[in-house]
């Protein structure tokens, strides 16, 4: 499925990044209730420099924001375990860790994680724990460490 809005790919980049409107306002500086409209479409049209920001923030370009290609943070929206875990500063510290071991960018780790982890086959039929998440994220490691 393809996000057909501005405010549908911002929203699913945001989620896919395990980031709350408050984060992203934050990392912005734009309110809450402006990014909130921007979601739901009702804002007709925002600056360049506000997509700019929220490119920036996001980590995405201008294009994938406004349409012109997909990018890497593209996907379904997140389980809000799996939000809430990746939000965890024990989820930093395991992200900080391999990416020492990898000796790659924390970020680029951090996003290879988050696709690892929403895509990775559950027998669970409910939402996982955190505990789960932590489980699926060990084996992640070991694979990362295994030659």
């Amino acid at each position: 499925m393809t996000d057909s809005t501005l405010g549908s790919r911002v929203r699913a980049r945001r989620q896919r990044l395990g980031l709350t409107l408050k984060d992203l306002a934050s990392k912005t500086n734009l309110s809450v209730p402006y990014l909130s409209d921007i979601e739901r479409s009702t804002v007709a049209n925002p600056t360049l420099e506000t997509i700019t920001s929220l490119a920036e923030a996001l980590g995405a370009t201008v294009a994938d924001l406004l349409g012109g290609h997909a990018g890497v943070a593209d996907g379904p929206p997140l389980s809000v375990s799996l939000q809430r875990f990746v939000r965890s500063d024990d989820f930093a510290r395991r992200v900080q860790r391999l990416a020492e071991i990898a000796d790659r960018p924390a970020q680029d780790v951090r996003q290879e994680v988050i696709n690892f982890l929403a895509t990775a086959p559950k027998r669970a039929s409910g939402d996982l724990t955190t505990e789960d998440w932590r489980r699926l994220l060990t084996y992640y490691a070991s694979l990362l460490q295994d030659p």
